[in-house]
């Protein structure tokens, strides 16, 4: 019944604001804010990112909108995140797909549908009723998928590639809508190459911002547990499932903490047998947590084992706090891992415990040498400022040439 209301309800919306519809923008002024659409507020290190320019809005002042799904369970941090920011106002888009993502495929597709369908009707409203909208940020499918929309009211569309870009290009709707963008960024080289070479679309690079600690210090150990940290969320691309297997073949006492949502229930559910399987101890799933830098704190050793990544946030952090890191052997982490004795084949288990065994014999110099030069790289290459300027830069850019 509500796919039906929301269709009704926007023709009468058209009707009563028919005079402003016109196609282009030619009455956009300084005065014109932002429109992010931004599903979840917490989520992965996409969503880190966007908060940090959420936050720069707010401090300057920037008339923004943040389009959010409230479909966490988190709400306290959500409205707590609201309270903080209070120059900036956030609109509700919500999906009802998420309510059936534990049910069977018929039901998730038939809600994922419903959920388009849906979204797609409220950003529709919030094109015709916020007419002081000049610019909208997208970057998910989700968002990719409504720059017609967004583009036949008149707006400008940025694209922030989070990924490699090659899902993106591949998937006819996403391409054909990653063309409409006025601007399309990417937050690694590689993905910045992928989309050029693939689609002849120059792309802006604007990487990751990472917040670092003044006085950050170096784990010194003081028992014999190797305490071990996973920051991804439980999904099949963050390959969890590899880390465990890889445990069976440690010879050292170990805790591990896996922080992060539970995306997959059916791949936690494999994760799981596989730990009962292998009598496995001491692995805990946190699910999403706020609080990553107290893991950070008591971590000898971070791991990422993902399949895919943009730009790993991951890695950044890890460098960031002066930890060990350990990362799959793909491209976007090549690009930032550049000692490739930290590197491993994904689809190893073998390959990666072997690393950890080289992490846990190593002299406590050569750590502190490795940390202390991380350091000092992602301090000098990935500043938050950077990154939210840039976009902040891009905005102002679009807004000048619609003058």
């Amino acid at each position: 019944m509500s796919s039906i209301i929301e269709p009704i309800k926007f023709i009468s919306l058209i009707y009563e604001y028919k005079d402003s519809l016109k196609l282009g923008r030619k009455n956009m002024n300084s005065r014109s804010k932002t429109f992010l659409l931004m599903p979840r507020i917490y989520f992965g290190g996409a969503e880190t990112q966007f908060r940090y320019f959420v936050e720069f809005c707010n401090e300057n002042n920037i008339g923004l909108y943040v389009g959010i799904e409230n479909r966490e369970g988190n709400q306290e941090q959500i409205e707590e995140f609201k309270k903080l920011n209070k120059n900036v106002e956030f609109i509700e888009c919500n999906s009802v797909s998420a309510k059936y993502r534990d049910s069977n495929i018929f039901i998730r597709n038939i809600s994922k549908i419903k959920g388009l369908i849906n979204l797609f009707f409220k950003n529709l409203l919030i094109c015709i009723k916020l007419k002081d909208i000049g610019t909208v940020i997208v970057y998910d499918g989700f968002g990719l998928n409504l720059t017609f929309l967004f583009k036949l009211f008149g707006k400008k569309v940025i694209y922030s590639e989070r990924n490699s870009g090659e899902n993106t290009i591949n998937r006819f709707f996403s391409r054909l809508n990653l063309k409409k963008a006025d601007i399309v960024c990417a937050n690694s080289l590689s993905a910045k190459k992928y989309i050029e070479e693939n689609i002849n679309i120059n792309t802006h690079l604007i990487y990751n911002g990472i917040k670092i600690r003044e006085n950050v210090e170096i784990r010194e150990k003081t028992n014999n547990i190797f305490n071990i940290l996973v920051p991804a969320r439980v999904a099949k691309i963050k390959n969890i499932k590899t880390i465990v297997d890889s445990l069976v073949l440690l010879d050292c006492e170990y805790q591990v903490w896996v922080c992060g949502a539970i995306e997959d229930s059916n791949y936690y559910e494999e994760i799981k047998e596989n730990i009962k399987k292998y009598s496995l101890e001491n692995i805990n799933f946190t699910g999403y947590t706020n609080n990553i830098l107290d893991y950070y704190k008591k971590a000898d050793l971070v791991i990422l084992a993902s399949f895919s990544e943009g730009m790993p946030n991951v890695i950044l952090e890890s460098f960031a706090n002066k930890r060990m890191v350990i990362s799959s052997d793909i491209e976007m982490n090549r690009a930032i891992m550049k000692d490739s004795r930290f590197v491993f084949n994904p689809n190893s288990p073998q390959e990666l415990a072997d690393k950890i065994k080289m992490v846990v014999n190593m002299q406590e110099d050569e750590k502190k040498a490795i940390v202390e030069k991380n350091f000092e790289y992602v301090k000098n290459n990935f500043s938050i400022d950077k990154m939210v300027n840039s976009y902040w830069e891009l905005v102002k850019g679009l807004e000048n040439k619609s003058e």
